[in-house]
């Protein structure tokens, strides 16, 4: 079943088919592969529960400033951010490494 491609996605995911052509770099290739394991899985969980652990915000509590709530929402959204990042630029590659896949067996 085909997955759409997520926003966060969409620039590396152009890079990467914009240079066809081009060989690409060694960081890139290495992360199609890590996409490809059972572990990438796994630790693509645990990122996503560290997401849903942090958008929570459990250290907030009735004795909190409105300046603290706001610095950790700031903190943890950030957080957030970054962590959904690393998933987006593995499953770019991921998504790329497919369709490159698919493209060498319909030559066939």
């Amino acid at each position: 079943m085909e997955q759409a491609i997520k926003p966060g996605i969409l620039p590396l995911y152009r890079k990467l088919r914009q240079s066809d052509n081009q060989q690409i770099p060694l960081d890139e290739e290495s992360l199609g592969r890590l996409a490809e394991t059972s572990g990438w899985q796994v630790l693509k969980d645990y990122i996503e529960a560290e997401i849903n652990n942090l958008r929570q915000l459990p250290s907030v509590d009735s004795k909190s400033t409105m300046e603290e709530v706001g610095f950790k929402f700031l903190v943890a959204d950030l957080t957030c951010g970054k962590l959904q990042g690393i998933i987006d630029k593995v499953e770019a590659v991921k998504k790329y490494f497919e369709e490159q896949e698919e493209k060498k067996k319909e030559k066939k």
